[in-house]
């Protein structure tokens, strides 16, 4: 069976998991109900099936094959599927009008726990560009010149997950 998966999920995303059969000789697949959180997600047969997961987790799966009338062998596979949660990538600006330069803004990320936040600011006379990584949810840039602004956060997550959100035209 292929492939073992990891993926990274927002709230809301569903991933499909397809497993394929990689051995000749079998003249028939049971896909059982992969098992972990949110289901069991219903089985079928054929030579491949496809899942579709919308949870965080760790997931399992049975499939039993026919090699001929009455010769049958059933694999179970703990840890098919490595479900992980994307953290949040929001961001507020304090403020984002100012008809004056310098102008000197605060970008606030929601909180995430143990998570990295990379700010790229573009625009401004912002030498040219401004890339901040740290742990705070949080970053302090002053653009120099008049003008709209585009900001790109991207937090990571302990898991290595990722997600990002871009602000254009303050």
């Amino acid at each position: 069976i292929s492939p073992r998966t990891s993926y990274c999920i927002a709230s809301g995303e569903c991933h499909n998991l397809t497993l394929t059969n990689c051995t000749g000789g079998i003249s028939s697949l049971d896909w059982g109900p992969v098992t972990g959180p949110g289901g069991p997600y219903p089985g079928g047969t054929g030579l491949s099936q496809t899942y579709a997961i919308c949870t965080t987790g760790i997931f399992n799966v049975n499939v039993t094959a026919t090699f001929a009338p009455g010769c049958t062998a059933t694999l179970t596979v703990n840890g098919i599927d490595t479900v992980k949660p994307k953290p949040i990538a929001s961001f507020t600006v304090d403020d984002n009008f100012d008809c004056l330069a310098p102008h000197t803004v605060v970008n606030t990320a929601v909180p995430c726990n143990q998570c990295r936040y990379t700010w790229f600011n573009a625009g401004g006379g912002v030498n040219p560009v401004n890339i901040f990584n740290s742990t705070v949810p949080s970053e302090t840039v002053t653009y120099n010149l008049y003008g709209s602004f585009t900001t790109t956060l991207t937090v990571t997550a302990p898991n290595g997950c990722t997600q990002s959100q871009t602000q254009n035209d303050y």
